[in-house]
């Protein structure tokens, strides 16, 4: 009986010692190794011989050579420089965003009335009326930028916000064990969905990208051990929410990351209490809790916004600018594995599927979930490196070293591109921007001929007339601020500028005097046919027709 007991005891002591050392295995699994470097480059061990026994070819091509900072350094501005400036091809004129407009007469409006406006100043339609002006600080920093240096000094804030956000875009794979040579490939491969037409322009918007990449860059920093702290992000969300509702965006990866560290880990006090702080930052605006209401309107599926305004469709395969999108797609499989395992992966797999479905609905977030998946293609290396128990050597070095000749590539793209800019006719680079495509003829006439009358004009006028119209009296029908307008304004307004039925007694009832539009709008067809109205101005795009008085009238 002893004996039995004792094999007993043995058995258990035997089991207990077995499960011990398994645990202390994983444990030494886990931890890192920094003397075992992991470029995360896929390359066969037969190519990474190879380059150990040729070091030249690793000094030139090698996953952290001087080449690829070159580029990274380079690249960014010279592209978005000449994008902004003369087009990438130097043959096709830049195109001024129809936003820009209305956002610098809104800028300009901050400046002069020292405060934000809470109603409408602008338009007949909803002047007097609430609005909620989400963007007043980018818009009072651009109306600085252009009183500063035109729109060349416009230009050049653009380029600096979105040239240092790439940077510490590609810093946060970087941190995660991305190698410079992968981040220059991510970069080129990427490239055209930022460039194309309508995305890289002089607007809010695109400058609160940078502000995305900094928290990016700072949750990778900090997941990954080289950032102890995150104040910077309450203070970040301070300034962002002012700037662009992005910063909800934001706020939800932020969200994501905390529920992933409390899941996945003991409870991280600080991160906690960052990720409070940042949501009471986003209060801290003229508008406060009022300002969270704009989100419903910019989430509705069935807003008209989807099926009339370019930036909110979905994106379409005829397009080949939209190619790095549904490559990037790939990067929804591993995401939809991580987040649906028993222990999910919150951080960064939920943000990365959300802002897919965003983009497929409209190319608007395109950009966004690039950047996103940018910074999970870098997770995932880190991630390859833990499962084998080593650290990433890219994660122990910053992406762009700390050396003197590190500022010889960003100067020279700098100066070849605005040697093309001034070179090249014509350029934008100047203190008044060319307003190709804008109703430039059309807005001088109306002012000289018909001013504070009543219009109708094209959606995408609206930003250019406020813009004309600022120290007069006259105001526009619609413009870009389509949320502000509501669904029936913005509904009524596409029925009727494809000229359908009912126009002439909204127009009658509505007081509406002068109509400016495109000669591509099926309203100049119908209008140039009705007898109560006559055209009174036309060049290659726009027409303006006005009341014809002589008419007989109706019933007569």
């Amino acid at each position: 009986m002893p004996a039995k007991t004792s094999k007993k005891r043995r058995g258990a002591g035997g089991n207990t010692a077995v499960r011990v050392s398994r645990a202390q295995q994983r444990q030494e699994t886990r931890r890192p190794v920094a003397t075992r470097p992991y470029y995360g480059s896929g390359l066969s061990a037969r190519w990474h011989r190879f380059i150990q026994s040729n070091p030249w070819v690793a000094r030139i091509i090698g996953p952290e050579s001087a080449l690829w900072v070159t580029l990274l350094l380079a690249i960014p501005v010279l592209a978005v420089g000449l994008d902004l400036t003369v087009g990438l091809r130097l043959d096709q004129l830049a195109y001024v965003d129809v936003d820009y407009w209305w956002h610098l007469a809104t800028g300009n409006w901050v400046l002069d009335n020292h405060r934000v406006p809470t109603t409408d100043p602008f338009s007949w339609t909803y002047g007097g009326r609430e609005w909620i002006a989400h963007e007043w600080l980018a818009e009072a920093m651009l109306a600085l930028s252009v009183r500063a240096g035109g729109y060349a000094g416009a230009i050049i804030l653009t380029i600096v916000f979105v040239v240092l956000g790439f940077w510490r875009l590609l810093a946060a794979g970087r941190y995660y064990g991305m190698s410079r040579r992968l981040a220059v490939g991510l970069m080129l491969l990427s490239g055209p969905a930022f460039l194309r037409s309508g995305a890289m322009v002089v607007r809010p918007q695109v400058w609160t990208w940078a502000l995305l990449a900094i928290l990016l860059a700072e949750l990778a920093a900090y997941d990954t051990g080289r950032r102890k702290q995150l104040w910077i992000i309450p203070v970040l969300f301070a300034v962002w929410i002012n700037m662009n509702l992005t910063a909800l965006i934001g706020i939800g990866c932020l969200g994501a990351f905390v529920l992933d560290r409390l899941i996945r880990r003991p409870v991280d006090r600080h991160v906690v209490t960052v990720g409070v702080l940042s949501g009471l930052a986003l209060l801290v605006n003229p508008h406060h809790i009022k300002l969270f209401f704009l989100i419903f309107k910019y989430l509705n599926p069935d807003s008209v916004r989807r099926q009339y305004v370019f930036e909110w469709m979905p994106p379409r395969t005829s397009d080949n600018s939209h190619i790095p999108f549904w490559i990037a797609l790939v990067t929804v499989i591993p995401a939809a594995w991580y987040l649906l395992r028993r222990r999910p992966h919150f951080w960064p797999a939920a943000p990365l599927l959300v802002l897919a479905y965003q983009s497929y609905q409209s190319i608007r977030y395109i950009p966004i979930f690039l950047m996103l998946a940018i910074v999970f293609v870098g997770w995932l290396i880190w991630q390859r490196a833990q499962s084998r128990g080593i650290v990433p050597a890219p994660a122990t070095s910053p992406l762009i070293p700390l050396r003197p000749w590190v500022l010889a590539p960003p100067l020279a793209a700098a100066a070849l591109a605005i040697v093309l800019a001034l070179q090249t006719e014509p350029t934008q680079f100047r203190r008044k921007p060319i307003a190709w495509g804008h109703p430039v003829g059309a807005a001088d006439f109306y002012l000289e001929n018909y001013p504070n009358t009543r219009i109708f004009n094209t959606y995408d006028f609206g930003g250019y007339l406020i813009y004309r119209f600022a120290g007069t009296d006259n105001k526009v029908y619609i413009d870009g601020r389509e949320e502000m307008y509501g669904e029936d304004r913005v509904r009524r307004y596409f029925y009727y500028i494809y000229g359908r039925d009912g126009w002439q007694d909204y127009f009658d009832e509505q007081g509406i005097e002068v109509v400016i539009i495109r000669r591509i709008d099926g309203l100049s067809t119908k209008i140039a046919e009705d007898p109560g109205w006559k055209l009174a101005y036309r060049d290659n795009a726009h027409l303006i027709f006005i009341r014809n008085t002589e008419a007989p009238q109706s019933g007569t």
